[in-house]
């Protein structure tokens, strides 16, 4: 944390204290990382992985530690224990997550963490797949990678959840369906016996018609020796997320160890557990998404999640709004009750239209003198949502969409 050249001193901020702690706390943390340690990178035990060390996640980074609470875990969230991943030759990896149990002395507590910006439309992915290890973590409920849909829909089987690596119940790593589909298990949360990729492929996701299967194939890490894994037989036509959806709900990616002092019926059904002297470690990391397409879904920094050839589709979403005198706000959900109305004729339970890109929409919205906003997916899904009367203090948080 060295000034610029020419740069007066500056005292320490406590943001800059944090970072510092942080880096030689997780130095600190397992055998042999005490040794050259500095502000920049240090060893982790995932080095067969391509995760040889890590460093403190940079504006590249797509992960962010989550707020607030969920019924899950009876804590307030908290993402002080990930960093991102370095390979050998010194190559972070913006879309790995690093997770460290021993960087903290107060184990006890639920970590989370998010991928907000860079959700996913299931009616455009064919496949995705990605790295992963994990250490020592038997007796700890872990999701090292899973998506949710935005919103997620009761029952559980039927919301679309998909648990790619999760410690439930809790002593096997599985990939679950949240009581959907066909779970199967991928190995010991305690010792992988070596770094693992992951494979899902969804069979006819762009096609609204079709049955729409999702199946997975678990290999050794370089995809070799694979063998068939977890399915869900009609996945796409089956859950809430998909089903009758020409674009599908945003899914997001999420990361979460969970281990507070209780929480809803997926605590208790996982046979989760307080263990104060938790030393779970897991890492993942080259996660990519293919299209069925062709076309890279992603722009900006979620671009590193692009499994097709191609650069990201330039934007002008900037100039756009600058056109028509709106401003973007990243993560914002406004709908009624929570900081605005319905645009007069617009219906409660439908979208203005599931077939508008944001330019259209915004035109929609300034042909009526009513409309002072427009809602749509942060995706890209072209799903348009018109709102009057907004009051943008009373809007909620919500990474699954963007108001303009």
């Amino acid at each position: 944390l060295k000034p610029a050249p020419g740069a007066a001193l500056r005292k320490e901020t406590p943001t800059m204290r944090s970072a510092r702690c942080v880096v030689a706390a997780l130095a600190l943390a397992s055998p042999g990382m005490a040794q050259n340690v500095s502000l920049g990178d240090w060893p982790t035990p995932f080095a067969a992985l391509g995760c040889a060390s890590a460093r403190v996640g940079d504006g590249s980074w797509i992960w962010q530690a989550g707020g607030g609470q969920v019924p899950s875990c009876n804590m307030p969230l908290r993402g002080d224990i990930a960093t991102m991943c370095v390979d050998a030759g010194g190559r972070p990896d913006p879309t790995s997550l690093y997770v460290n149990a021993r960087a903290t002395g107060q184990r006890t507590g639920c970590f989370s963490w998010r991928a907000p910006g860079c959700s996913l439309d299931l009616r455009r992915v064919v496949r995705m797949q990605f790295d992963f290890d994990v250490d020592s973590c038997g007796g700890d409920w872990i999701a090292p990678l899973w998506m949710t849909p935005q919103p997620w829909h009761w029952p559980g089987s039927q919301s679309g959840e998909i648990d790619f690596v999760e410690n439930c119940p809790v002593g096997t790593l599985f990939t679950n369906f949240a009581t959907g589909g066909t779970a199967r298990p991928l190995g010991s949360p305690a010792n992988l016996g070596g770094p693992k990729h992951l494979i899902m492929f969804l069979e006819n996701s762009g096609d609204v018609n079709a049955p729409g299967s999702l199946r997975t194939q678990i290999c050794d890490v370089g995809g070799v020796n694979c063998r068939d894994s977890a399915f869900y037989t009609n996945y796409m036509s089956t859950v809430a997320a998909t089903r009758g959806k020409s674009h599908s709900d945003p899914f997001l990616l999420v990361s979460d160890i969970w281990n507070g002092n209780g929480g809803d019926g997926g605590w208790t059904g996982c046979r989760a557990r307080n263990d104060p002297n938790m030393q779970c470690s897991y890492a993942i990391r080259n996660i990519k998404v293919f299209t069925n397409d062709g076309s890279p879904m992603f722009g900006g920094k979620c671009a590193a999640l692009n499994g097709d050839a191609g650069e990201a589709v330039e934007t002008t979403q900037t100039e756009l709004m600058v056109q028509a005198g709106l401003s973007k706000h990243s993560s914002l959900n406004c709908f009624p009750g929570h900081g605005a109305s319905l645009v007069p004729g617009d219906d409660y339970n439908r979208p203005f239209s599931v077939d508008m890109d944001l330019a259209q929409c915004i035109e929609s919205c300034k042909a009526d003198m009513s409309c002072e906003g427009v809602l749509m997916p942060s995706n890209g899904s072209p799903i348009c949502f018109r709102r009057a009367k907004v009051d943008l203090e009373s809007c909620i948080l919500d990474p699954g969409y963007d108001f303009y």
